[in-house]
């Protein structure tokens, strides 16, 4: 049986917990019902088990009914340390349900692992509405940001314009997955710019996309100067 007090051996625990998900696998009883009802409780009031909780509550979460999934991710992402957010957020990558949770969370508790989730998952009129919220936490992470507007831009192409003033190597990444064509003057200037940047493998590999063979050339060239 599960100690609630925590005190057992957390191998022990470990075991008792994946006995009780066995059990919850073959049929869902009242028992399991109060069970998982005693740990919210328990995370809601008990300070000190607070964390033994949410870890119990991650673990039985992937096979207890969508009703209760709910309450659980809601319990973890309204609460104010990231650390106990985090498990709401690595649920999700689970069971993949309950986005518009995940999407309510966003207006009040901007994490960067629920920012990767909604990216990933969310319509483009919600990326939209919150694209300035979802550009400031990208800004650092060019891979994140270029999957952003991966999602966003392939329904509205005019958005690669706000894109080009933020970070033209992602830029340049975005417009060549979509199709859209780089202006060659303009790529031959932004080499110029960007030749020291650490990401410029991906840009060259962008010019060779576009079939920009002769810049390419003058890019190997350039380097090849810079060291004699």
């Amino acid at each position: 049986m599960l100690d609630f007090s925590f005190n057992q051996n957390i191998y022990l625990r470990n075991i008792i917990i994946r006995k009780i998900r066995s059990d919850i696998k073959k049929e869902f009883s009242s028992y399991h019902a109060k069970l998982i009802n005693y740990l919210i409780l328990g995370f809601n009031d008990n300070k000190s088990k607070k964390r033994s909780c949410a870890y119990c509550l991650s673990q039985l979460y992937p096979d207890t009914p969508a009703k209760l999934q709910k309450e659980i991710l809601s319990l973890f992402l309204n609460h104010d340390s990231i650390v106990l957010r985090r498990y709401a957020y690595k649920l999700f990558d689970i069971t993949k349900n309950d986005l518009a949770i995940l999407e309510k969370a966003w207006e009040s508790k901007q994490d960067f692992e629920n920012a990767k989730i909604l990216i990933k998952n969310s319509c483009v009129p919600f990326l939209k509405k919150h694209l300035l919220e979802l550009e400031d936490i990208f800004l650092e992470t060019p891979w994140f940001l270029g999957k952003l507007y991966l999602n966003i831009a392939s329904k509205e192409k005019t958005l690669l314009k706000r894109l080009e003033k933020l970070d033209w190597i992602t830029f340049a990444y975005v417009s060549t997955k979509l199709g859209v064509p780089l202006n060659k003057k303009r790529a031959r200037v932004m080499f110029e710019e960007y030749k020291e940047h650490p990401n410029i493998g991906l840009f060259i590999w962008c010019l060779g996309q576009n079939g920009y063979w002769n810049l390419i050339t003058e890019v190997a060239n350039s380097y090849s100067s810079e060291k004699i």
